[in-house]
């Protein structure tokens, strides 16, 4: 018995330091204040239009908010995703290179320790990916262009980024995925 209880000891210190880094994790549900399903005439109104520099004027989808800080971190471009209703779904990231360490840590301490290397996945369906190169492969569409659709912007192609998608978004985008297979397949 004595024997055993310096590996109960360690196994509860384990057990009390996962449930004590789980606590401040938590699954994003929203851009900001602003949480999932929020209608984008009041993200334009609220945050686009007084708090971003260097906005796109045109109404497009996904609304891009380019020079933004997050802390010390500079985001190059943020991109919101309405898909499929006209409200808040999803948002991406681009940032510098150099930065990149800095937004894991960032991310794992805002989301808790990710399920796989560099993504995260909650029972909601909500998922987040943080890729070092969003850009295309030879070998077929990138997660961020699953993630983003045709609206990719090659300026940032080589650069890291963060995306965040609720399950809404990520159903929109599996089924015009699909859609866009069946048309190809149609053209044979």
């Amino acid at each position: 018995m004595t024997a055993r209880w310096p590996c109960i000891v360690v196994a509860v210190f384990h057990c009390l330091l996962a449930a004590a880094t789980s606590a401040f994790a938590e699954e994003p549900t929203g851009f900001l204040e602003w949480p999932w399903g929020t209608p984008k005439a009041t993200l334009e109104s609220k945050f686009l239009l007084p708090r971003c520099k260097n906005r796109t004027s045109e109404p497009a989808e996904p609304a891009v908010c380019g020079s933004y800080q997050l802390g010390d971190i500079e985001i190059l471009s943020l991109r919101l995703n309405f898909k499929p209703d006209d409200a808040l779904s999803g948002y991406v990231m681009y940032f510098h290179k150099d930065s990149y360490a800095k937004m894991f840590d960032a991310a794992t301490a805002k989301f808790g320790a990710p399920t796989q290397p560099t993504f995260w996945q909650w029972p909601s369906g909500t998922t987040a990916l943080l890729l070092e190169r969003c850009g295309g492969r030879a070998s077929g569409p990138s997660p961020a262009e699953q993630q983003l659709g045709d609206r990719i912007s090659f300026i940032y192609d080589s650069f890291p980024c963060l995306i965040v998608a609720n399950q809404a978004l990520r159903d929109w985008q599996s089924k015009e995925a699909e859609r866009k297979r069946d048309e190809r397949k149609k053209g044979f």
